[in-house]
């Protein structure tokens, strides 16, 4: 009689190879919802990590997305974001306007395109308007305040 192949996985903790049955599965299902799997029967992507506390700790952390420091943000973009380009890649702000000089925190990394967020301005631009709501970047209504409305109106017809 034949012996039956055992499946091998590697622990993407420590990278080393074990029997499938012995690791446990990590699985994102398609709504973004991470869970383990002890059974290897869920559906969705998954990856193994074996039974060592290290290597669970090893699999869970993520690379830092990268600070992008002086960076000039150049024109205004859709849905009240701004746009640069840093390294071929476009890159979209909240809450800046044309000419401030910043330094940015990518919060979504994708591959022609970045998001990030506001970690420091260096130099405020010269056409930015203080908000006239107290409630501005937290509600959400008005995105537009920081920047004039004459500018607003340009950024439009574009």
């Amino acid at each position: 009689m034949k012996a039956k192949k055992i499946p091998l996985r590697k622990c993407t903790g420590c990278g080393e190879m074990f029997d499938k049955r012995t690791l446990v599965r990590v699985v994102k299902s398609p709504d973004g919802e991470v869970s383990l799997d002890l059974t290897g029967k869920a559906s969705g992507r998954g990856a193994y990590v074996c039974k060592n506390p290290g290597c669970l700790n090893m699999a869970r952390k993520k690379k830092p997305l990268p600070l992008l420091e002086n960076v000039t943000i150049e024109a205004v973009a859709a849905e009240g974001k701004c746009i640069t380009h840093v390294d071929d890649k476009v890159v979209f702000v909240p809450f800046c306007v044309p000419g401030d000089i910043v330094d940015l925190q990518v919060v979504k990394k994708k591959h022609k395109y970045c998001e990030a967020k506001v970690a420091r301005f260096i130099q405020k631009s010269k056409v930015r308007q203080e908000p006239m709501c107290e409630h501005f970047g937290i509600c959400g209504g008005c995105k537009w305040q920081n920047l004039p409305y004459e500018e607003q109106i340009k950024a439009k017809q574009q």
